[in-house]
């Protein structure tokens, strides 16, 4: 279970850390308005992702799912189907609210459609974080350092936008692939190629109490920067500043979402509730570190994020 913690915080952390030590070089190429525009695009393109993907990363999400090739095809098709339509109403609402952002949009969006053929919940559902840590954190490094040149060379905002979801691409692709290799018996597409509709309602009910949770964090975080485009007619240095303080409290509180992933995933799997309240305790433990090394971490990287101010 260490392993599985460590691995989670490392896989989970990039997601938090990379953006940070990416913000000054941004700030410091295309200016704070600049970087206000690559947020809030980010901010729009993390609504899609975070809605196609179905919040299955979640181990509360991905337990009940049967694991087997029919089941992940049918949720291929679910997110295949949310994807098209969250990108349409979104690209819609920018027209109409955030006209300057739509075209950058559909490219950020772009390397999103990976979150369709993402299949990771089913390792992480096995307690595979090992390879989720692999999954992740290379395509993580790789796409940071092509955004670095990116800002190095001063390209298209579009390009930034694009590098920074592009770990989503080699992510799905090579966890898509290795799933195959794991389940031979049964193949990824259903030989009919048509999703079943019952099937695919009753899958989605299954789905629905960890999608639920995503439509929560959607209402209270990812909507922030977009409603506040609207309401101050888009005045990007405001946004920037938003967002790099939103980052910076993310990332506190995202290594103890990693933690409480690999606890319920361990918890689900035992039966006596001593053991279960040993796990809990040691669990405790973690949150008091994270905790106490993520204001040291705050209070250290705080100046340099604000530098370029």
């Amino acid at each position: 279970m260490k392993k599985n913690i460590i691995f989670s915080i490392l896989s989970t952390g990039t997601n938090y850390v990379l953006p940070l030590l990416v913000i000054p070089y941004c700030i410091s190429s295309y200016g704070l308005d600049g970087y206000g525009i690559i947020s809030l695009t980010l901010a729009l393109t993390s609504i899609v992702a975070l809605l196609t993907q179905l919040n299955l990363e979640n181990t509360f999400a991905s337990l009940p799912i049967a694991k087997d090739g029919a089941t992940i095809s049918n949720i291929i098709i679910i997110k295949l189907i949310i994807y098209i339509s969250v990108v349409a109403i979104i690209y819609l609402l920018t027209l109409m609210f955030i006209n300057e952002n739509s075209f950058l949009f559909i490219l950020g969006v772009l390397p999103l459609f990976f979150c369709v053929t993402n299949v990771n919940y089913y390792f992480i559902a096995q307690q595979n974080f090992r390879l989720i840590f692999y999954l992740n954190v290379l395509s993580k490094l790789f796409f940071t350092i092509v955004v670095f040149i990116v800002i190095y060379l001063k390209l298209p905002l579009s390009l930034v936008v694009m590098g920074m979801n592009g770990w989503y691409t080699t992510s799905s692709v090579v966890g898509l692939f290795l799933l195959r290799k794991v389940i031979r018996d049964s193949p990824i597409k259903d030989s009919e190629g048509a999703i079943n509709l019952k099937e695919g309602i009753s899958l989605f009910k299954i789905i629905m109490p960890g999608f639920s949770s995503s439509l929560a964090s959607l209402f209270l975080t990812m909507l922030v920067q977009p409603f506040m485009a609207i309401v101050t007619s888009n005045n990007y240095s405001i946004i920037a500043i938003y967002s790099i303080c939103d980052k910076c409290i993310r990332a506190a509180t995202g290594f103890l979402d990693s933690i409480n992933n690999v606890l319920y995933s361990k918890i689900s799997s035992l039966e006596q509730l001593i053991e279960k309240k040993k796990i809990v305790f040691k669990a405790m433990t973690f949150y008091l570190l994270i905790e106490f090394f993520g204001l040291l971490l705050l209070y250290l990287l705080f100046p340099y994020l604000t530098s370029y101010i």
